[in-house]
Order: structure tokens, then sequence, then C-alpha cells
């Protein structure tokens, strides 16, 4: 404690206050709604702080000071091809828990199935890819996956094929020509 602090607290206490609660500041008051802006992010929490900032009308320091007082980080989804029924997914779990087996015996046997399969797949590029924005959220919560968005620009095919070790082939593909 400072010498004038003490002599602070002697004149309050010579004058008969022995109130130790701060006296009320002159100044603005705070009057940020913590709600409003939890409500703006349980609606879309892909907002950016600026986007955030315009909706409720903050400047932009108070508005991500406000996000980190409330323990919200930002984090990047998976981007997924499509959303999987629970059919699709109770599907893929049966056909890998059917192969395993077959799996585990082989490498007993020092030759995996595995090793004698081949397969390939295409997929198409986009030259321009759409931005993905980052989520707000808690930091132990996993940000939400979300389908790709369905977009009509320059593509090219790739073809790539695979052994279990390594890629065999692979190549772009050339646009098909109308003659």
């Amino acid at each position: 404690m400072t010498e004038r602090t003490a002599q602070k607290w002697f004149k309050k206490f010579r004058s008969g206050s022995f109130n130790l609660e701060d006296a009320p500041c002159s100044g603005r008051p705070s009057g940020f709604d913590e709600d409003a802006l939890n409500q703006l992010i349980c609606e879309d929490p892909r907002q950016s702080t600026r986007e955030l900032e315009q909706a409720i009308r903050y400047n932009h320091a108070i508005v991500a000071r406000h996000l980190q007082k409330m323990v919200k980080v930002q984090k990047l989804g998976a981007w997924v091809p499509h959303t999987l029924k629970d059919s699709h997914k109770n599907q893929r779990v049966s056909i890998s828990t059917s192969l395993l087996p077959r799996h585990q015996v082989a490498t007993e046997q020092h030759r995996s199935f595995l090793s004698c399969v081949m397969t390939g797949d295409e997929k198409l590029c986009l030259y321009l890819n759409k931005k993905q924005k980052k989520d707000w959220g808690s930091p132990t919560k996993q940000p939400k996956s979300r389908v790709k968005p369905e977009v009509h620009q320059t593509k090219v095919l790739l073809s790539v094929w695979w052994a279990q070790s390594e890629v065999v082939h692979h190549e772009l593909l050339p646009k098909k020509r109308d003659n």
C-alpha cells in the first residue's frame, strides 16, 4: 500500500465513513450485452468479428475482447462432400469390421490381401475454391463439418490410381471437347 492510499483512508475514516465499497465513478456505463452477442453467434457461428461489430454496433476491439472473455475461439470445420445418413455410416462400419479379421489373419501369414488391391478415384478440382469461414465456439468443442457448396466454376478432372503402399498413376484429364 502506498503512503498516499493510507492518507486517503485515514481521511475517510476520520470523517466517519467506514464504507469500503468503491464510490460510483462518472463516465460512460459499459452497457455491453453479452447475451445479444451470444445470440448472434448461436444464430450464425461463421460470422467474422467485423460482421458481429456491425450487427451489435460496438467497436471491433470490444467485440473481440468480449468473445475472448466468453471463451470463444475460431475453429475451421472440415469440408465433407455430402452429408452421410445413419444407414450409410452403419454400412461403412459393418464393411470395415468384416474386412478387419481378414487383414489380421493375412498379416500373420506375412501377406495382406490389401497388398493385392488397386483402386482408383476421380475428383473434379476447382480452379477457384470458395473461402471457408471459421466458426466461433468453445475451445473444447469440435467444429461442425459442413457440406461443400455446389459451385459451377471451371473444373478439371483428376484421376488417381493407388495400391496399398503408393500412388500408381495420376493424371489431369483434358476437358471434353465438342466436335
